[in-house]
């Protein structure tokens, strides 16, 4: 994570994500409340980011099939159980860790928001699907049906999920995301 003076800017594989002040977030899979809490759990995954902004509760997925277009096929299929599988590990982190670690007052904010009865909760889950452009008939078939699947899977939590590709529409406002060079820190 860097600072800027006017939010935070974290490198995720090959990007760079950059979420301004009007975010509170956290790279949930590095930061401590997961790795001493629920991620000590074989088996357990989280998601890459967790932020709030405006009251609202994102869970962030970034996932890269750029450059692999035939294991990216199989990837469609598997990827809607991978993403949902990482959101509920992580809201089960988030909830552990505002209950265990009492200095932890992001996962408290982010424990409050998830309480809230379904008529007022305020959730998102946007999986970012960097993936080479989309121009052939089945990959864009293939592309659908794995958003769609997405959605279904995530449907007992928020019907708010956007499957999208960050490099051409984050669809998340105060967010950046731009291409970083291997050797850019």
């Amino acid at each position: 994570m860097t600072g800027n003076g006017a939010g935070k800017a974290f490198r995720e594989r090959d990007l760079e994500v950059t979420f301004d002040e009007s975010w509170e977030c956290e790279k949930w899979d590095d930061c401590q409340s997961y790795r001493a809490g629920i991620g000590k759990l074989q088996g357990t995954d989280a998601v890459d980011f967790v932020g709030i902004r405006g009251g609202t509760l994102y869970f962030i997925e970034v996932k890269g099939l750029r450059d692999y277009r035939i294991e990216a096929r199989n990837r469609h299929q598997t990827l809607p159980d991978e993403i949902a599988l990482k959101v509920r590990d992580t809201i089960a982190g988030v909830v552990g860790a505002s209950i265990m670690r009492k200095d932890d007052e992001f996962s408290r904010k982010c424990a409050e928001i998830i309480g809230r009865s379904r008529d007022e909760q305020r959730i998102r889950v946007v999986a970012w699907i960097i993936e080479d452009r989309v121009v052939g008939r089945k990959d864009r078939i293939r592309a659908g049906v794995r958003r769609k699947a997405v959605v279904s899977k995530l449907r007992w939590l928020t019907s708010k999920v956007w499957d999208t590709n960050p490099l051409e529409d984050p669809r998340i406002e105060g967010v950046g995301v731009r291409l970083v060079g291997k050797d850019e820190a």
